[in-house]
């Protein structure tokens, strides 16, 4: 099992630049090994155990317990959090496994490391590609879960849970059982436990079958998703707050491209979308008009759709031009911003910025948001900014307020949400801070 780990991760480039890496550690079998094998096969990154009491069951601090005293014998920093999930999805009006999912992944990030792991294996996205055909998921839905995703790895998806424990078995590693993961009143675990029991008696390789059936449906996911940018850039025209299609272009192309261009253009104005809005999108007929979210809407003239968003404040654009050192007044955002030679500094993503001072190679400047913003991934490649708005889930009237440092044309800190340049880790670091 551990070549074939250690194969996923080279072929999909999981651990990319990070340097510091959070593993998400519930104390149950998965985890437990994922934790283990990553400390003992990859002792040149520093790792965190992130474990999160849900304060669901009664074995939950025995199992915290469990993380921390684990943690401890192989000499990794522990991290806790302890949250009443049962109360907060009360609070927020959301589902208990909605709700402990989005919590998982708001404390992860808070620790602010370069890369996430989780322990998902290919059981977990056997099971996640029917829980998305079961609500009528398209082909994004039936790729399931990715290898490496918006900053979080997932080593384990290319073996099984029995695999896995097998690997607990040898190794000795104590882990828990959660006992909730037999209540079949969730989805996921009616899933588990009765429908691909049921597949199986008619496929006996269900899991393998599935997972094929994820690895064709993504690469033609991102075929199109990557077809549909070029088609995107090339006709969709933006101009006074509005971005036109033409019917002509409607047309001539196909139709899962054109629902594509138009999730595109609904995520740039920042309206959600679904299948039936797209459908209506497509059926309208000249003159007609139809509301997209809160704000937004569609229009049909005849010549082409037109979507805007109506009444978005309008944010000018400006731009500071930030000193080697000293303090600076940043009169659109009402703060300063001291810049300072200091290695005492720790960054974070809301209000300090800590880097190498070798890798700053350009001037300096903190500004909004311009069309065409980009950082580069900690796994190669770049990724603009409208993106990462757009899978934060931050409104488009917002956008411009957020502030952006950048090193010429690229940006380093979104600031209050993620730093895009390594984190100084030299005695010789430039320190931003708000």
């Amino acid at each position: 099992m551990e070549n074939k780990i250690r194969k996923f991760i080279d072929e999909n480039k999981i651990m990319g630049k990070a340097k510091t890496v959070v593993i998400g550690v519930s104390g149950g079998g998965d985890s437990m090994a994922l934790a283990d094998f990553m400390v003992k096969n990859y002792s040149q990154y520093q790792f965190t155990f992130a474990h999160i009491n849900h304060c669901l069951r009664p074995q939950a601090h025995e199992e915290e317990v469990l993380v921390k005293e684990f943690a401890a014998k192989l000499g990794v920093e522990f991290q806790c959090l302890k949250i009443d999930v049962a109360a907060l999805a009360k609070q927020r009006k959301t589902g208990l496994e909605e709700t402990g999912r989005d919590v998982r992944y708001e404390f992860f990030n808070s620790l602010n490391k370069d890369l996430i792991l989780t322990a998902h294996h290919k059981d977990d996205r056997a099971e996640t590609i029917i829980a998305h055909i079961i609500r009528g998921s398209g082909i994004k839905g039936l790729g399931g879960m990715k290898p490496l995703q918006n900053g979080v790895g997932r080593p384990l998806l290319c073996v099984t849970k029995a695999e896995i424990l097998n690997y607990c078995e040898e190794h000795d590693i104590e882990y828990a059982e959660d006992i909730s993961n037999g209540d079949t009143t969730f989805q996921r675990n009616k899933i588990r436990h009765e429908v691909l029991p049921l597949l199986a008696t008619m496929n006996s390789n269900i899991t393998d079958s599935l997972c094929r059936l994820g690895d064709i449906a993504a690469e033609d996911d991102d075929f199109l998703d990557s077809f549909s940018q070029v088609i995107y850039d090339k006709v969709v025209i933006s101009e006074n707050g509005e971005y036109i299609l033409s019917n002509k272009i409607l047309e001539i192309t196909a139709k899962s491209v054109n629902s594509r261009v138009i999730g595109k253009i609904c995520a740039e104005i920042g309206c959600p979308l679904d299948f039936n809005t797209v459908q209506k999108i497509l059926g309208l007929k000249t003159g007609k008009e139809l509301p997209l979210g809160k704000m937004g809407k569609v229009r049909q003239n005849g010549t082409g759709l037109v979507f805007s968003l109506g009444c978005m404040p309008k944010v000018k654009e400006w731009s500071v031009a930030l000193p080697k050192e000293g303090t600076v007044f940043i009169e659109p955002c009402n703060f300063k911003i001291e810049i300072s030679q200091s290695s005492a500094l720790k960054a974070n993503k809301k209000t300090c910025a800590v880097f190498d001072s070798e890798d700053i190679v350009k001037d300096l400047t903190i500004r909004n948001w311009r069309k065409g913003d980009w950082f580069y991934l900690e796994s190669g490649g770049r990724k603009k900014i409208s993106d990462f708005f757009i899978d934060e889930k931050i409104p488009r009237e917002r956008r411009l307020e957020i502030p952006l440092l950048a090193m010429g044309d690229q940006i380093i800190w979104i600031v209050g949400y993620r730093q895009c340049l390594g984190k100084g880790k030299s005695n010789l670091t430039l320190a931003i801070k708000l």
